[in-house]
Parts: structure tokens; C-alpha cells; sequence
């Protein structure tokens, strides 16, 4: 007698299980996919694929670490969040909504800046490169303002976080791809005969092509209502208003002081570690084809297992215990890479340490930014909110990481990694820090 609800066990779980999947085909969901991508290129864009063409233009680990100072924009955004927030798009895009129209018009800004981006020379326009790599940036900053913004205020609250695995799964892709897969095509024209100059040109014109995945993205999402302004933005648009009441409510937070500075450190190893690995990887003896194919194979897959595992191990054991799961295997994915350091230039064991960073990174970034999300309770002030502390933890790529080449150079590839580890520890310090004030 009891078998016919036994038998009933199994399809009630495949039933609750395609209905759990089933919100990740909804429109917004699509959206999201093709906003993470296009939000997730010009990060690599104006990183490891200019690094590595300037590695390839001669230029030393500690002149390229300093490069990676043209993410400034990314940590200064919340300054100009507000005006996103409130000041319509102009050119006529207000018809497409407030968030939609600034959206395009900011797309269109960067896929000109990639292309420029592009058709310069390292070796004889630095500053040029770094003016436009500081223009990149800006635009794909005040990109990530509005996409943030879309996300928050679009995807329903118990969605949310199927809408961050989608973003964060893209914006991973996307980065690999701008990297890894530019090094693959300019390795591929270089062996049709065309000139290193010319093949990342046309490398970069591709990129540029590619973010029109954006865009297709601002359609998808759908129209917005006709004024999604707060009306006390819309009144008043001064800086008191729109930037000093979103930090006085971070700070009006419990343990304000130790929340803002585990923010900033949390990613420091990790962000240390991705500043150089791609220069990592040339300087001891792979060609670019060989790192694209381990980056983009392989390395693909064990991003995106480490970001949806980590949805289901917070599903399964809450946000804190998945938190500390992250810090620690984000940390201790380093040093894959001080063991590929000794190995070697060997395709196997790149492959290896390749997807087991990866992993480690792809499953520390979503219980990250899910934490940053957490965070962002007032709905009044989501955007600028979110900028704020997204800003304060991108301070650790910037002006914290700028001198990892000379560290690098100081210590050798091997120590290097496991120093990456050790700048994971402040962070994993203020997290327990964080959890016993919690319990109480």
C-alpha cells in the first residue's frame, strides 16, 4: 500500500526540479546572460588582452603591472552613479526608458573605444594606449551602473540569485573569451601571414563586434515602466542626495567599519594572482595558441562549475558557511599556479592548474558579489548603493594590485603565487570577525 507514494517521491522531485530550472529561461533571465557578457569582455578587454599585447611589444612584468591602474574608473563609479540615476539619456534615446537609453548609449561609447583601442601601437603611443585604456574602462564602469541598476530593480526578489549565477557565468565567459580567445585569433592570422600589428587590430575590431551582445541584451530586457526614478532623485540631484545618504546608510550598517574593509580586502589574493597570470603563463615558455586553448577549453568549464556549485552549496547550507568555503578555496587555488611555476612549460599541467584556479575563482566571485547584494537593503538608493560598495571592492585591482610586478620580479613566479595566498588572509581574518559578531 505504500508503494504508490513511493513511486510519487521521484516525480514530485522532477516536477519541483524543472520548476526550480525553469527560472532560468525567463526573458529577463536571457537578458542577463547577454548583459554579463557584454559586461564581462571590456574587463578582460582592457586587462589580460592588453597585457598581453604588450608583453609581446617588449615591455617589462613591472611596466604592465602598472597598466592595470586604468581600472581606476571602476573603483570612482559610485561618483557618477547618481547622475545615471537620475539625469535622462540624450540623443533622443530617453524614448527607450531611463536605464535602456543610457544603456545603448554607453554601449555604442565603448564598442568606438575598443575599436580605437585597438588600432594604436604599445610600443610607440603608450600614453595614448593608456589614455584609451582608461576610456574603456570608464565606459564599461558606467555600463556595470546601469546593468546593476536593470538587475535589481527587473528580476524578482526570489530570483535574484538565478539572475547573478546567469550574470556572473557570462561575465566569466566573456573574460576568458577576450583574453583567451584574442590570443588564439591573433595566433591564427599571424600564421595566415598577417602582421602582429595588423592581426591584433583586427583582434580587437572583433572584440568591439562582440559587444553588440550588449545590446541585443538592452532589447531582451524588455520595456521599462515610464519612470523608475525615485521621486526624491528625481527632486533633488544634489551630492548630498544621491551619494552622501547612500554611504551614510552603508555606514549606519552594524560593524560598518569591518564590513567596508573585508569589501576591500576579500578579493585582494585573487585579483593579485589574475593581474598576472596571463603574463605568468608567456614568460615561462607557452605561446598564445597553447594558453587560449587550456583557457578557453577546459578553463571555461571549471568557471562555470565553480559559480553554479557555489549557488547550490548556498542553497543547500546557507550564505555564511558558503562564504567561508569561498574564501578558502578561492585563496588556495593560487597555488596551482606556483606549482605550474616549477613544472613548467607542460600543456598538461597548465591545463590542470588552469581549471583548478578557475574553479576557485568562479565559486569565490558569486558568493562575493551575492554578499554585495545582501547588502544593498534600500531600495531607494540600489544603484548608487551597490556602486559604492562594488567601487570600494574593485580598489584592491587597482591601486593595491598596481605593484604586483614588482613583486613578481622580486620574488620569482612561485613565491609570487603562494603571496597571493598570503594577501587572502586579512580578508578570511575579517570574515571570521564578521561571523562571530553575527552570531551574537
Amino acid at each position: 500500500m505504500n508503494e504508490p507514494a513511493n513511486d510519487s517521491k521521484p516525480a514530485n522531485f522532477a516536477a519541483r526540479l524543472i520548476a526550480a530550472l525553469g527560472i532560468f529561461t525567463g526573458r529577463e533571465m536571457r537578458a542577463m546572460a547577454a548583459l554579463g557578457f557584454a559586461s564581462g569582455l571590456p574587463f578582460a578587454i582592457k586587462g589580460q588582452a592588453l597585457q598581453a599585447r604588450m608583453a609581446e611589444a617588449g615591455m617589462k612584468p613591472s611596466e604592465i603591472g602598472l597598466y592595470s591602474l586604468a581600472g581606476l574608473p571602476y573603483v570612482l563609479k559610485f561618483l557618477w552613479a547618481p547622475f545615471l540615476d537620475a539625469v535622462p539619456p540624450p540623443f533622443g534615446f530617453a524614448r527607450l526608458g531611463r536605464r535602456r537609453g543610457w544603456l545603448v548609449v554607453i554601449q555604442l561609447a565603448l564598442m568606438l573605444a575598443v575599436i580605437s583601442l585597438g588600432l594604436l601601437d604599445p610600443r610607440t603611443n603608450p600614453w595614448a594606449i593608456a589614455a584609451l585604456a582608461v576610456l574603456v574602462a570608464f565606459t564599461s564602469a558606467s555600463q556595470d551602473i546601469v546593468i546593476d541598476a536593470l538587475r535589481i530593480e527587473r528580476i524578482a526578489e526570489d530570483a535574484q540569485s538565478a539572475g547573478l549565477a546567469i550574470y556572473v557565468a557570462a561575465f566569466r565567459i566573456a573574460a576568458l573569451i577576450a583574453a583567451a580567445g584574442t590570443l588564439a585569433a591573433v595566433a591564427g592570422l599571424e600564421h595566415w601571414g598577417i602582421s602582429r600589428d595588423l592581426a591584433w587590430s583586427i583582434g580587437y575590431c572583433g572584440l568591439a563586434a562582440l559587444l553588440g551582445i550588449g545590446l541585443l541584451g538592452s532589447w531582451m530586457i524588455g520595456p521599462e515602466p515610464a519612470d523608475t526614478a525615485p521621486a526624491e532623485v528625481k527632486q533633488r540631484v544634489g551630492i548630498s542626495q544621491t551619494l552622501i545618504e547612500p554611504l551614510k546608510a552603508i555606514l549606519a550598517k552594524p560593524n560598518a567599519i569591518s564590513v567596508l574593509a573585508f569589501v576591500l580586502l576579500f578579493k585582494l589574493g585573487d585579483a593579485m594572482a589574475d593581474n598576472m597570470t596571463l603574463p605568468f603563463a608567456l614568460a615561462i615558455g607557452f605561446d598564445k595558441a597553447t594558453y587560449a586553448w587550456a583557457a578557453s577549453g577546459i578553463g571555461v568549464v571549471a568557471t562555470l562549475s565553480g559559480g553554479f556549485l557555489a549557488g547550490v552549496v548556498e542553497r543547500g547550507i546557507g550564505p555564511w558557511p558558503t562564504l567561508w568555503i569561498g574564501a578558502f578555496v578561492q585563496a588556495l587555488a593560487n597555488l596551482s599556479l606556483s606549482w605550474l611555476a616549477l613544472i613548467g612549460p607542460e600543456p598538461w599541467a597548465l591545463v590542470v592548474a588552469n581549471s583548478i584556479n578557475n574553479l576557485g575563482h568562479g565559486f569565490g566571485a558569486v558568493v562575493f558579489v551575492a554578499f554585495l547584494s545582501r547588502l544593498c537593503t534600500d531600495r531607494g538608493i540600489t544603484a548608487t548603493h551597490y556602486a559604492l560598495l562594488s567601487a570600494l571592492a574593485l580598489v584592491g585591482r587597482t591601486f593595491m594590485v598596481g605593484p604586483s610586478g614588482f613583486l613578481a620580479e622580486a620574488l620569482g613566479w612561485p613565491l609570487f603565487f603562494v603571496a597571493t595566498v598570503i594577501a587572502c588572509i586579512p580578508g578570511i581574518g575579517l570574515l571570521y570577525v564578521l561571523d562571530r559578531n553575527r552570531r551574537r
